[in-house]
């Protein structure tokens, strides 16, 4: 089923959820993209930066951070921008009844 398929008149909860949907898998796509391509300007910059202002380390070093789960971190942003859409329809529906 696609997104114009849906009678989004009938349901604006619907309509929400997958206007935030769209928008969140259009991030996805160009995070990925850019994640996955890093550009060799910016890396060689970034490189030169790092030997001229790599300062003395102070105190312990600390262990790199832990890997990230992407797969739980994305169901976790789903979740919430389903949660937000969710609270969004219910506000908009109590403000159109506040109207009436």
């Amino acid at each position: 089923m696609s997104l114009a398929s849906i009678d989004h008149a009938a349901d604006p909860e619907s309509a929400a959820r997958d206007r935030c949907l769209v928008l969140l898998y259009r991030t996805v796509a160009v995070l990925s993209h850019l994640c996955s391509v890093p550009a060799r300007d910016d890396e060689q910059r970034r490189e030169e930066r790092a030997e001229q202002q790599a300062p003395a380390p102070q105190g312990p070093v600390l262990p790199p951070p832990p890997p990230v789960d992407y797969g739980v971190f994305m169901q976790g942003l789903v979740q919430a921008m389903q949660t937000q859409a969710h609270t969004q329809a219910a506000l908009q529906a109590q403000l159109e009844a506040q109207v009436e």
